[in-house]
């Protein structure tokens, strides 16, 4: 059988979404599951499957399709405008699964074939866009650098509204001293419809690397009630503090880790960002900022430590754009109950302050929540953030002033 037909034939029988004519005729056709009739032909590649005016899925190093009726060919999906679904990206790997189904034993068959099926479903949860033309994930200024002539240093300089990150008294990272915080009781921070980390709960989210950092935006929630942070917290009734609730908008990764503890380092930061303005429900009538922490350490394989299983999923996501950085994933079953489950334990120890973004504007008057205990991250997830990010996209850290920290 060749590689096309061997395919076609075992993802019809796998997962029931792709059917095939005789694989031993010139060519075959194919039903994708998203919907674009094509025609496949032995040897010929096809660059982009287009349907009504959207491409569907392309793949440069695919043998795969023909395009007829409503789909059309269209040439060089790296050089033009592209949505592509991450079919083809495991295309050769799925087919070479399939084909060895069909040489295997029939009790070992249906195994293969299971596991090839679940990748198909894999592979349809994921889309590709451009970058470049989403406003939604490419608003962020790109004429700043973690290092040379527009490095942290110069932050302040480069542009107007920028001056914060020179002259702020509240600017973050920092390091966090045992010594200086105040020790204080507030409850387990927890987002609102995963209170229990059992739920789960599939959204939309967008997964890309924007030249700084790996990101997963465009995100709208879920939502976590907070007390808003005031220095005499300590000294007043908690019922009369104002709480805030903040919708989750992205998360983003650093390595090293931005903030310290102790004059320590951390091997990564997952930071989830949140806002509160007059376009979140609820509303706030003046926006505001929170960013909860999580800070990373490399897994003890001694001990049986490894990644937690979002991070290495997201990480597999990223992959899908095989180092095409100019566009980005759409994924549409993100589970945040699978976030939630892995950071539950870490989520009643804390350091509580205010501070600014890490990254210009630097706006102050954000809100941390900044975790006390590291979670483990697999050696290679962190060299393969690495290779992806190519060096350290911390901000150094900024003096603390006369800020109070709370330990809770």
């Amino acid at each position: 059988l060749s590689m096309v037909g061997c395919a076609h034939q075992s993802m019809m029988n796998a997962a029931d979404h792709v059917s095939s004519t005789d694989p031993s005729d010139e060519s075959a056709s194919c039903s994708f599951p998203f919907g674009a009739g094509v025609q496949a032909a032995r040897g010929e590649r096809i660059e982009q499957v287009q349907v009504g005016g959207e491409v569907m899925f392309s793949g440069g190093a695919y043998e795969a399709c023909r395009v007829s009726g409503h789909a059309r060919r269209k040439l060089d999906s790296r050089g033009s405008d592209t949505k592509r679904v991450a079919f083809v990206v495991g295309g050769i790997a799925l087919a070479a699964v399939c084909c060895v189904a069909l040489l295997a034993r029939p009790d070992q068959r249906e195994a293969l074939l299971s596991s090839s099926s679940g990748q198909l479903q894999q592979l349809k949860s994921a889309a590709f866009f451009n970058l470049a033309d989403d406003p939604q994930v490419n608003s962020a200024n790109t004429d700043w650098a973690y290092s040379g002539d527009d490095g942290p240093a110069k932050w302040g300089t480069l542009h107007p509204e920028w001056g914060t990150c020179s002259t702020g008294a509240m600017q973050s990272p920092v390091d966090i001293l045992h010594s200086k915080v105040t020790s204080f009781d507030l409850p387990q921070l927890k987002w609102k419809g995963f209170e229990t980390a059992t739920e789960t709960g599939s959204q939309t989210a967008k997964e890309y690397f924007d030249g700084k950092s790996i990101a997963l935006g465009d995100l709208n929630g879920p939502n976590i009630e907070v007390l808003g942070f005031s220095r005499y917290l300590k000294d007043l009734p908690l019922s009369a503090v104002e709480h805030h609730n903040f919708t989750l908008k992205e998360i983003r990764i650093h390595t090293p880790a931005e903030h310290k503890i102790d004059g320590n380092s951390f091997d990564a930061e997952l930071q989830f960002i949140h806002q509160c303005n007059a376009d979140t429900t609820p509303a706030c009538t003046q926006s505001k900022i929170m960013v909860v922490s999580l800070l990373m350490s490399k897994a003890n394989v001694a001990l049986g430590e490894t990644s937690p299983s979002f991070i290495t999923t997201l990480l597999d996501d990223i992959r899908l754009l095989g180092g095409l950085w100019s566009q980005y994933v759409s994924l549409y079953s993100f589970d945040f109950g699978g976030v939630v489950k892995a950071i539950k334990p870490y989520s009643s120890r804390y350091f509580f302050f205010k501070g600014s973004l890490t990254t210009p504007p630097c706006t102050e008057d954000v809100s941390w929540f900044v975790f006390k205990d590291p979670m483990p991250i697999g050696a290679a997830d962190l060299a393969y953030i690495a290779s992806v990010q190519q060096g350290s996209n911390n901000r150094p850290l900024q003096p603390l002033n006369d800020r109070v920290v709370f330990s809770i």
